[in-house]
């Protein structure tokens, strides 16, 4: 019985391998391996799980569905940069923020990782990197260096991204069952926001949020500095330290004390404060400053073309339209507020796809891209007062730049779609993800904590979603954690870590966020830049994980 699950496991794995040999070594654009990779799980699903046609057609459409969701995303996120641009407002944001520091590590922690935080934290899905990659690159940094740092900075923050929606949405719609319900020594809404969320919190508080910050100093100055830049990395880690600290503390107070809504929200603003004080204070500042090689000078920065003229543009209308979408992201998402049912209700719904169980929707409303991007983009052409021709550019641009990432996105998600709803076979057996993830826990046996945080990462690295993630392997992660003797609590909440971790490699946010630089085509060699700090803080969760099944293994 072994043999046969190591058997499917390493054939499920292939579509994977692939996807990864051509964007890597290969160095292949993803609008060209993703559908080479879709084409080898759609033949290994047919063939080996012998999953029907029907399933695996109804899997595609609803990838590629799936996939028009998050470019209604991108398309938002593009739409406001380049109205902000033809306006002159992205020029004055730039201005701004280069006054604040001209160091580029420490630009970095302000945008890339306090920034992103406090998006993710009120929005997630793909949000984070759409709206502060963009704004990295407006003040000089190359687009891979945009991108990277984005990724990499915001992960600490997904577990309590959307507001809450990975635990809330996903770790208590997966458990939200008879059986759980039954042996739980708590109520279940207390179990979700209280230990699971509490549990979120400390892996990340160690295993991440310490890190990532120093993590993202290091990526930028090893990749596009010059030779030996490794030492340029060290000079900034005392305000990289301190810029983690504040959000780490904050994350994890406010878990405690709120649930698992507002911590990343609270954590990216500490984080951002922190930056802003001691940089104008000169407060573990780097003495000698740092910059790209094609920086004007050294240390010294300047824009890159970040728009048009602004004009007599005051700072806080410059600012207005980002100030607009956090507010409104936070007035449309806070469960206690009466505004996020309005949202949430009018969906679009396709039910019983093709005469089969699975049904997709899409509360169109509740998108980001279009509530509050792209209102907000509309708004900003009347509060900038752009003329026709200025909004028709933004318009044009936005959708050429579009067109080039749909067919990497649509390819990624109908593939990831194939192997998640593999399970509906002839074989009776699970379905390609699960047989990866039951194969190695079976490999690992005790030591499945160390491997429980790389099921989440698989799982979103597939999905692109923490929240989805933890729908798909949060009830495999209990039951597997109930047969072994351990913590449930504590091995669902490694589930949960390691899929915020996926974010960082998951396909679908490099083609997104490279599609809002203007850097397509460079899939390959942003996952090879992430790949440090995805595995780092993946090892790091997996021993902290350990340690804490050891000490607390009597914990629920």
């Amino acid at each position: 019985m072994m043999e046969g699950l190591v058997f499917r496991a390493l054939w499920a794995g292939v579509p994977i391998a692939l996807a990864l040999i051509l964007l890597v070594p290969l160095r292949r654009p993803a609008y060209q391996a993703m559908p080479l990779a879709w084409l080898a799980a759609a033949l290994i699903a047919s063939v080996l799980w012998r999953m029907p046609m029907t399933w695996i057609v109804v899997a595609t459409v609803n990838g590629v569905l799936t996939a028009m969701t998050i470019l209604v995303i991108v398309f938002g996120a593009l739409l406001l940069l380049n109205t902000l641009r033809k306006a002159g407002a992205l020029s004055v944001i730039s201005a701004s923020l280069l006054q604040v520091t001209t160091d580029r590590r420490i630009q970095a922690l302000l945008i890339g990782f306090g920034f992103a935080t406090l998006v993710e934290g009120t929005s997630g899905f793909g949000t984070p990197a759409a709206l502060a990659a963009p704004l990295l690159v407006g003040i000089g940094f190359p687009p891979l260096a945009a991108a990277a740092t984005a990724l990499i900075g915001h992960a600490p923050a997904v577990s309590f991204g959307a507001v809450g929606t990975p635990i809330l949405g996903g770790v208590g719609a997966a458990l939200d069952v008879a059986h759980v319900r039954e042996a739980l020594p708590v109520p279940f809404l207390a179990w979700i926001t209280g230990d699971i969320t509490v549990w979120n919190a400390n892996f990340h508080f160690l295993g991440g949020a310490l890190i990532v910050p120093l993590l993202v100093v290091t990526s930028l100055t090893v990749w596009f500095g010059r030779r030996g830049e490794w030492k340029r990395a060290l000079e900034a880690w005392p305000m990289a330290l301190a810029a983690g600290t504040a959000f780490a503390v904050t994350q994890n107070a406010l878990a405690r004390l709120t649930g698992p809504e507002l911590p990343s929200i609270g954590g990216g603003l500490a984080a951002m404060l922190v930056v802003v004080l001691f940089a104008q204070r000169r407060w573990l500042q780097p003495k000698v400053g740092w910059g790209f090689p094609d920086d004007a000078s050294g240390g010294g920065a300047r824009a890159r073309s970040p728009g048009e003229p602004a004009g007599s543009m005051s700072l806080l209308w410059a600012w207005l339209p980002y100030v607009l979408v956090i507010v409104l992201l936070l007035v449309t998402r806070l469960v206690w507020l009466p505004f996020r049912e309005l949202f949430v209700a009018p969906s679009i719904t396709w039910p019983g796809i093709l005469g089969t169980e699975l049904t997709w929707s899409w509360d169109f409303l509740y998108s980001p891209g279009v509530f509050p991007f792209t209102v907000v983009a509309a708004a900003s052409w009347g509060l900038f007062r752009m003329g026709l021709p200025k909004i028709r550019r933004s318009v044009v641009v936005t959708v050429r730049q579009l067109a080039a990432a749909s067919l990497a996105m649509g390819a990624a998600v109908a593939m990831a779609q194939i192997m998640m709803h593999s399970g509906n076979n002839a074989l009776g057996v699970d379905g390609m993800l699960v047989s990866l993830a039951d194969a190695s826990a079976r490999l690992v046996g005790g030591a499945f904590p160390m491997v429980s945080p790389w099921i989440g990462a698989l799982g979103s690295f597939m999905s692109g979603s923490n929240t989805v993630s933890n729908i798909i392997f949060s009830g495999y992660q209990y039951q597997v954690a109930a047969e072994l003797g351990y913590s449930r609590t504590l091995v669902v909440s490694l589930q949960s870590a390691g899929a915020a971790v996926g974010n960082i490699m998951t396909v679908h946010n490099l083609v997104a966020v490279l599609a809002v630089v203007g850097g397509l085509g460079k899939e390959g060699l942003l996952l090879r830049m992430n790949a440090l700090a995805f595995v780092s803080y993946l090892l790091a969760v997996g021993a902290l994980g350990m340690l804490a099944v050891w000490l607390f293994g009597a914990v629920f």
